[in-house]
């Protein structure tokens, strides 16, 4: 394995890229680049916001997700293995194929935010759609 050790490496979260091949985590004939909708202590689902009904791309395990990040971290290449490229999924704002409810709560219990997911934005924040009143 090369790059920095996965304890270094930044973990994985919604709305990261994972790069092109992922060092064949999600599968041999896996090269497209893929944005994660979810995330676990041991898992990760992604797919190209691109081209939603080719399916989600799944992995598990602690060495997959480590190669995931180094493959995040590394950016776009070809399969070929050219320079890096601009990936043509980054910078692009995408909506999530369902609705994902959030609850963000401090340290004393107070809820701080509550809606559903509405979108991910370019620079990884989220949008929330409140709930409305009845």
């Amino acid at each position: 394995m090369t790059g920095k050790p996965r304890s270094a490496r930044r973990p994985l979260a919604v709305g990261d890229i994972i790069h092109g091949f992922a060092h064949g985590t999600f599968g041999r004939d896996h090269y497209h680049c893929v944005r994660i909708e979810a995330v676990g202590a041991d898992w990760v689902v992604a797919r190209d916001p691109d081209e939603p009904e080719r399916g989600p791309s799944f992995t598990f395990g602690a060495q997959a997700l480590d190669l995931c990040a180094q493959a995040r971290d590394e950016g776009h290449k070809t399969p070929w293995g050219e320079p890096v490229q601009p990936c043509p999924a980054a910078g692009k704002p995408y909506a999530l194929p369902r609705p994902v409810d959030v609850v963000c709560v401090s340290m004393n219990g107070e809820i701080l935010a509550h809606g559903a997911v509405a979108g991910v934005n370019s620079d990884g924040t989220i949008t929330l759609q409140t709930p409305r009143a009845p």
